[in-house]
C-alpha cells in the first residue's frame, strides 16, 4: 500500500491520519471532504480535496477508510463509496494491542491504546477509539462506534450502528441493540433494545 484515501476532514480524520502515518510512515495520503469551505485547506499538512477524483482513484485500486465520527453519516458515506467499488482497508494504530485470535473487518479503525482480546469479532466500518477495551468473545457488528476509554466485558454483543459513549462499561454478556446509544460513563448491567438511549449508573432509558 503506497497511497491511501481518507474520507472526512474533521477532528476524527486527524486521529485516522495519525494512525495511518504511524503504521506506514512513507505512505501518500489523500483527504476528501464534502464541505466546500475546507477545500484547499490542510489537515495535519495533508491537502483537503473535493470528492470528485473518485474515478481516477478507483481506477488505480486505491484503498480507503471513512474518517467521520458521526455514526449515521459514516454509514452513509461507507455505503455510497462501497457501491462505487472503493476498497476499504482496516487501520490499526501500532500502539494498540490486538490478539491474533481476534477478527477485524474492512474499513475499521483501531486507535492507540485500544485492546482487543481473543475471539473478539469486529465488523466493517467500526471505530474502536483510544484506550477502549474489547474483551474476549465480544461481537461488534458493522458500523458500531466504541468511544474513548469504554470497556466491553467478555461476551458483549453490540448490534449494527450502536454507539458506546466515552468511559462507558458494558458488563459481561449484555447485548446492545441496533442503533442504540450508551451515554458517556454509563454502566450497563442488562441488555438494551434497538434505537434506545441509556445513561447513568446503572444505565437507564433516557
Amino acid at each position: 500500500m503506497n497511497h491511501f484515501l481518507i474520507i472526512g476532514g474533521g477532528g476524527h480524520a486527524k486521529v485516522v491520519i495519525d494512525a495511518v502515518l504511524k503504521a506506514h510512515p512513507n505512505i501518500k495520503i489523500s483527504v476528501f471532504d464534502d464541505d466546500e469551505k475546507k477545500h484547499g485547506t490542510r489537515i495535519l499538512n495533508v491537502l483537503i480535496e473535493p470528492p470528485n477524483l473518485n474515478v481516477t482513484l478507483l481506477s488505480k485500486g486505491i484503498e480507503a477508510c471513512i474518517a467521520i465520527g458521526d455514526n449515521l453519516t459514516r454509514i452513509q458515506k461507507y455505503l455510497f463509496w462501497k457501491e462505487l467499488g472503493l476498497k476499504f482497508r482496516t487501520v490499526i494504530h501500532p500502539d494498540s494491542l490486538i490478539s491474533p485470535f481476534a477478527k477485524i473487518g474492512d474499513g475499521t479503525v483501531v486507535f492507540a491504546g485500544a485492546v482487543i482480546n481473543p475471539e473478539a469479532w469486529i465488523g466493517d466500518n467500526v471505530i474502536v477509539n483510544t484506550g477502549s477495551v474489547i474483551e474476549h468473545d465480544c461481537v461488534l457488528e458493522n458500523h458500531v462506534q466504541v468511544a474513548t476509554n469504554a470497556t466491553l466485558c467478555g461476551g458483549v454483543k453490540v448490534r449494527e450502528g450502536a454507539m458506546i459513549g466515552a468511559g462507558a462499561t458494558i458488563l459481561p454478556g449484555v447485548e446492545i441493540g441496533r442503533y442504540a446509544v450508551v451515554g458517556a460513563g454509563a454502566v450497563v448491567i442488562s441488555s438494551i433494545p434497538d434505537k434506545q438511549t441509556y445513561v447513568g449508573v446503572p444505565a437507564r432509558a433516557l
